[in-house]
């Protein structure tokens, strides 16, 4: 009880802010220790003249402000879509609630998104000193593709196995309790109901992202 009168305490604009100042603290520990120009110059320099990667870094400089404004943006239209797909479910399974609500509920798991890039942080900063680009942005202990060599899988496949995690279970497992308070049903109801409606927006998420990583690449 205590934790339901918690949640529904919460203040959405608050959590909205405290969610992207976490995800902008963290963007910026990575740009600033670990994605450096030394990587970038290592990892494009069999590939690409020296003026060339000066050039992009340049580039990258003078507009390292727009990824962190960007941020609060790719968060509403994410939480908007994903709060949409879960109110028409729940519009064909017959339960009442609202869009807030539900967008409440999205943002809230949406924390379990800063585990991975945290033990990133902790393994390129404790265990493994000597890293390349390719590894630091495909490293993620909880997926599938940590049993991979990323260097011989085709582009193609690399976000769907990258997406195959423990992580979305546990994704999911904290947006259903956000659920239930919107739905207003008991922890197993709103998990039945969750764990169908975001596997198959998930999966079509996953078709898309792959339809078009093919079609670039060709």
């Amino acid at each position: 009880m205590s934790l339901s009168l918690n949640y529904n305490n919460l203040d959405k604009r608050a959590l909205f802010l405290f969610l992207t100042i976490c995800a902008i603290a963290l963007l910026l520990l990575m740009e600033t220790f670990f994605i450096t120009d030394e990587i970038y110059y290592d990892h494009f320099g069999e590939t690409l003249p020296l003026d060339q990667i000066t050039e992009m870094l340049n580039f990258q400089d003078k507009w390292w402000w727009v990824q962190y404004a960007a941020i609060p943006l790719v968060y509403v239209l994410k939480f908007a879509f994903v709060a949409l797909w879960l109110l028409t479910a729940t519009v064909f399974m017959g339960y009442k609630t609202s869009y807030k609500k539900l967008f409440q509920a999205v943002i809230l798991a949406e924390f379990v998104s800063f585990i991975p890039i945290i033990s990133k942080i902790v393994w390129f900063s404790f265990f493994q000193r000597d890293f390349t680009l390719l590894e630091i942005q495909l490293f993620n202990p909880f997926s599938l593709i940590s049993f991979f060599d990323t260097e011989s899988l085709e582009p193609w496949l690399v976000y769907p196995i990258q997406s195959i995690n423990i992580l979305e279970i546990v994704y999911i497992i904290v947006l259903a309790f956000g659920v239930k308070e919107a739905i207003q049903q008991d922890y197993n109801t709103s998990l039945k109901f969750t764990l169908p409606a975001y596997l198959l927006g998930f999966l079509i998420w996953i078709i898309f992202v792959t339809f078009l990583t093919i079609n670039v690449s060709n």
